[in-house]
């Protein structure tokens, strides 16, 4: 029985990391935020697994941006692209270099920016998990704009507790062993803490993820499953 787990274990160890549909899901959100732009491909404020919005409330009804909402030149920068005329905004510098944006300051290349308003004092970037598993999430936060912001992570909009909270001008973040559903949801959020005029943050993140351990244990048994049906049937056809 030892050996029969043992095999079931190095199986589902092999398949994982393997290029079959257990291989981790890797969601890069700057990566796929800026190929989303430069494709042109604006008529939904969602890109991959992710989604751009706002809410009145921390961990409130998400409101994703609507197609009016996109703009290809976010305060007069053609590089700065992504949703809201003015706030609130989610944009990501599409250029391979530093963009100085008017009224804000110089924003990495790639660098996403969230930039909530008064009313809707929350911008959002969220991540809706498509498949079942355990998620690492990687990335930090920089203060653009010079304001007071408080910078969030929830996990399916709860706030209390959130995943992450710091109202410093420069944060990392870096969880493992988050369980997420299907349909589950991780925001992004920087809230205006009542200064929203001086509020643009940017982000840079990364949500890693591998199915449970039950999942490639029952993969690996029906491996097994069929391997041993496979040995079975050329014993017959030698015998």
């Amino acid at each position: 029985m030892r050996i029969l787990f043992g095999l079931v274990v190095c199986l589902a160890i092999s398949i994982a990391g393997s290029g079959s549909t257990f291989a981790a899901w890797v969601y890069n959100a700057n990566d796929k935020f800026v190929a989303y732009e430069t494709i042109g491909s604006s008529s939904v404020a969602a890109f991959s697994k992710f989604k751009a919005g706002y809410s009145g409330v921390l961990g409130g009804p998400f409101i994703q941006f609507a197609e009016a909402d996109h703009t290809d030149s976010w305060i007069g920068n053609s590089k700065m692209q992504g949703w809201g005329k003015d706030t609130p905004a989610v944009a990501v510098n599409t250029s391979s270099a530093v963009e100085n944006v008017t009224g804000v300051g110089p924003v990495d290349a790639g660098r996403i920016l969230l930039h909530p308003g008064s009313t809707f004092a929350n911008a959002i970037l969220r991540f809706t998990a498509t498949h079942t598993g355990i998620y690492s999430i990687e990335g930090g936060w920089n203060s653009l704009g010079g304001g007071s912001t408080i910078n969030y992570i929830l996990k399916n909009g709860v706030s209390v507790p959130p995943l992450f909270e710091s109202s410093l001008d420069h944060s990392t973040f870096s969880f493992s062993d988050i369980v997420l559903s299907t349909n589950d949801t991780i925001d992004f959020i920087v809230n205006s803490n009542g200064d929203h005029g001086f509020d643009s943050t940017g982000l840079r993140a990364t949500i890693t993820g591998v199915p449970e351990p039950s999942s490639l244990l029952l993969f690996g048994l029906g491996g097994l499953g069929l391997a041993g049906i496979a040995k079975r049937r050329r014993a017959r056809i030698v015998a």
